[in-house]
C-alpha cells in the first residue's frame, strides 16, 4: 500500500484541532519507513506524529481521539517567559517586555555593550500584548525561532574555532565544515568527508560541544558505530566518551 502524502494526512486532520479543542496543537507529520507504529510526542508546543507508510489520515485522527487524555497530560509547560535569561558559555539571550514595540510586535536585537561577562548579549523584545500572551503556542514558536536565529548568528564565531582545535588535536580534518540546523542530529559526517554541525551546539557546555565534534571526526575513519568507531572516538575524548554521552542525553536544551 502506498504511503499517504504528508499533505493528505494534514488535510484530514485540519480543522479538528483548532483553538478550543483539547489538543489545540500545531501538528508535525513524519512518514518514515523505519517507524513500526504510530507515535505522538511533544516538541515544545508542536505535536509531532511519526508513522510507518500506509496509514491513512482517518486512522491518525482516530488514534489522537483515543489517546487524547494521555497526549494532553504530557503537554509540556510553556518553555519561555518574560524575564528569562538563557545563559550560554559565550552569549546569553534575554526575553523582555519592551515599551518601544507595538503591542503585538516582537523583535530581536543585540545589546549595545557586553554584560554579565558575555561576549554578546541578545535581547528578544515583546510588545505588551505579545508579552501578556507569551504562553500562547504561536508566541512560543516565534520566540523559539528568534532563539535559533541567535544560535545561527553566534555559532560560526564560537563553534567553528573549537571544531578546528579538536581537529588539530586529533590529527584529522574534514574536507569542509558547515552548519545545518537539525533537532535530531547535532552533527553529521558525509561520505565525502564533510562535517555539518548544528548551531544548537551554542547552547551546550564546551565539553559536550567537543563530544559532538569528536564523534563526527571519528566518522572520518569509521563511517559506522562499531566497536572500532567507539574506540577511535573514546581516544579523541581522553577516555570520556561514555561519560559525555550520558551527560548529553541528560542535557535539556532551552529550545525545541
Amino acid at each position: 500500500m502506498e504511503a499517504p502524502s504528508i499533505g493528505a494526512v494534514r488535510e484530514v486532520l485540519s480543522g479538528r484541532y483548532r483553538s478550543g479543542h483539547p489538543l489545540d496543537a500545531e501538528l508535525s507529520v513524519r512518514v518514515s519507513r523505519t517507524s513500526r507504529r504510530l507515535t505522538a510526542r511533544w516538541k515544545g508546543p508542536v505535536l509531532c506524529l511519526s508513522m510507518p507508510p500506509g496509514i491513512a489520515g482517518a486512522t491518525v485522527a482516530d488514534f489522537l481521539t483515543r489517546n487524547i487524555k494521555a497526549i494532553t497530560a504530557r503537554r509540556p509547560e510553556p518553555r519561555f517567559r518574560i524575564g528569562m535569561v538563557v545563559d550560554c558559555t559565550e552569549i546569553d539571550i534575554s526575553i523582555v517586555e519592551s515599551s518601544r514595540l507595538d503591542d503585538e510586535r516582537m523583535e530581536l536585537w543585540r545589546a549595545g555593550e557586553a554584560v554579565r561577562g558575555k561576549e554578546t548579549n541578545y535581547i528578544i523584545g515583546l510588545g505588551a500584548e505579545a508579552a501578556a500572551n507569551i504562553a500562547d503556542r504561536d508566541v512560543q514558536t516565534a520566540v523559539n525561532r528568534m532563539m535559533l536565529s541567535c544560535a545561527r548568528h553566534a555559532a560560526p564565531a564560537w563553534i567553528l574555532p573549537l571544531a578546528r582545535q579538536c581537529a588539530a588535536r586529533t590529527g584529522v580534518s574534514p574536507r569542509r565544515w558547515t552548519f545545518k540546523d537539525s533537532v535530531r542530529n547535532l552533527g553529521s559526517c558525509s561520505g565525502t568527508g564533510e562535517i555539518a554541525l548544528s548551531p544548537r551546539l551554542i547552547f551546550l557546555p564546551v565539553e559536550l560541544r567537543e563530544y559532538i565534534i569528536c564523534h563526527e571526526l571519528a566518522h572520518l575513519s569509521e563511517m559506522n558505530h562499531s566497536a572500532a568507531f567507539h574506540s577511535v572516538c573514546d581516544g579523541y575524548l581522553g577516555g570520556r566518551e561514555a561519560e559525555l554521552r550520558r551527560k548529553l542525553r541528560a542535557f535539556s536544551f532551552p529550545v525545541f
